[in-house]
């Protein structure tokens, strides 16, 4: 299928929350970014559900050595050039990450946010 702009002004707002959201180590907002069985896997880190990537995230944050403040700009911005849909509302955004999403009403929700991590 054609990427198409049917579903980008979502997946931007998306964007633009989780980086808000970030930098203001709100667990609860980024937790809420994912569907309810939704799966984040960071390195060799996996959790799977809304409730486990909440605790987890609400663990990483507490004891975080990231100087990250609310007006401040995540280092690391989140660039996405376009998506795929794939059916049923589901769509893989593409950019500086690849993350397939679905579209519930206005919002893009994460089904799984997949990245790396640097380790020592």
């Amino acid at each position: 299928m054609p990427t198409t702009e049917k579903h980008f002004a979502e997946i931007q707002e998306f964007n633009k929350e989780h980086v808000i959201f970030w930098n203001e180590k709100n667990y609860d907002a980024l937790a809420e970014a994912f569907i309810v069985d939704g799966v984040r896997v960071i390195g060799k880190k996996i959790n799977v559900g809304r409730e486990e990537i909440r605790a987890y995230l609400d663990r990483m944050m507490s004891a975080s050595k990231l100087t990250a403040k609310p007006n401040d700009e995540l280092l690391l911005p989140v660039n996405i050039l376009g998506y795929r849909e794939l059916g049923n509302d589901i769509v893989i955004a593409y950019g500086q990450w690849g993350n397939p999403f679905k579209i519930e009403g206005d919002q893009a929700k994460l089904l799984m946010e997949i990245a790396g991590a640097f380790e020592n």
